[in-house]
């Protein structure tokens, strides 16, 4: 079973993953190589975020 924490640690991750691709992007855009480097970190953080996430409910008994 799913537990709320769960939900929100995955949605916060994702919406991690998101505002770093956005930036990223716009970085490119705007050739604004600081912009997309924040933009890939907090993307990579996401990642990393969910990852985790994932690996602790997976861990733990049902």
């Amino acid at each position: 079973m799913v537990d709320k924490k769960h939900l929100e640690e995955e949605a916060k991750a994702t919406l991690e993953q998101a505002k770093g691709a956005l930036k990223e992007t716009a970085g490119g855009i705007l050739a604004n190589p600081a912009l997309a480097a924040e933009g890939q970190a907090e993307r990579e953080l996401g990642e990393e975020l969910k990852r985790d996430e994932r690996r602790r409910t997976a861990s733990q008994p049902d």
